[in-house]
């Protein structure tokens, strides 16, 4: 933005209109995050930030404490979240910050200790659960052909 400041030099009677430019800040903006959440005691993670209004010295923040970043590009930036952060379970803020001073608004990053919700309820494993089912009709089976259940009378 250009602002017209007037400066009357009085001494010289002459008046001279010079541009002033403005520092706007560039706030980046996250669309998403890769991975969104790590299982609790997670070995250091490599976390993928991508979004729009990067430049080369962006910084990811996590929690409130600026991480190791790589620029990418304009679009994206990695960053390494250490083992140390992933020692506590909870929800976690990710932002991204500009040298200027704009910032991102924050993303969640869920650090947790139950497996992965499968539709089955809360940390119960798929393969486990229909390896379960699998066994048990398979001794119904075997027990049906064994007393000749589907014999025709």
């Amino acid at each position: 933005m250009n602002i017209k400041i007037i400066i009357s030099l009085l001494a010289l009677g002459i008046a001279v209109a010079a541009p002033l430019m403005s520092s706007a800040q560039n706030n980046p903006s996250i669309d998403s995050i890769s991975p969104s959440g790590a299982i609790i005691g997670s070995s250091d993670i490599t976390l993928t930030v991508t979004g729009t209004g990067f430049v080369s010295d962006s910084v990811v923040n996590f929690d409130g404490s600026d991480k190791d970043t790589t620029y990418v590009s304009s679009t994206q930036l990695i960053a390494t979240i250490p083992e140390a952060d992933l020692d506590t379970t909870g929800i976690y803020d990710v932002m991204v910050a500009n040298p200027d001073g704009g910032t991102s608004d924050a993303i969640e990053f869920t650090v947790s200790t139950a497996l992965p919700n499968t539709g089955f309820g809360p940390g119960i494993n798929t393969f486990a659960f229909t390896a379960g089912i699998i066994s048990s009709l398979t001794v119904l089976l075997m027990f049906a052909l064994r007393h000749n259940l589907f014999a025709r009378k």
